[in-house]
């Protein structure tokens, strides 16, 4: 295996430990918002906020480690059917297609996430 294989499946695990500890980030926040709730009669300001926030990481880490093994779900009907090279640069054509629409909404969401961030 190469360095930059090695790296590339170093920061592959990263990534999946990163959703793991936000789901358990997720599970810690609201047993102990539920406890606190019930025994002390206490809750926290902001617990849905920063559990949704998490949840948006866990997913988006969880769906980037998924893709980087090739494990997404997808149905191959018609796909199977046609030859390897075919496949291949259909493969290529929605990768390039999903990237295109993930930089747009980066593009188009970025001044949000500025404002939001300034307040």
């Amino acid at each position: 295996m190469s360095k930059r294989e090695e790296v590339y499946h170093w920061a592959v695990e990263v990534i999946a430990w990163g959703s793991r500890v936000a789901i358990l980030a997720i599970m810690a926040l609201i047993t102990f918002e539920v406890i606190a709730r019930k025994l002390f009669k206490f809750s926290l300001v902001g617990t849905v906020e920063i559990a949704s926030s998490l949840l948006v990481v866990a997913v988006y880490l969880a769906l980037s480690y998924t893709e980087s093994l090739r494990q997404h779900v997808k149905v191959d009907l018609v796909v199977s059917r046609l030859s390897h090279k075919t496949q291949l640069v259909l493969e290529t054509i929605i990768t390039l297609l999903g990237l295109g629409i993930c930089s747009v909404i980066v593009w188009q969401t970025w001044g949000f996430a500025l404002d939001a961030w300034r307040v």
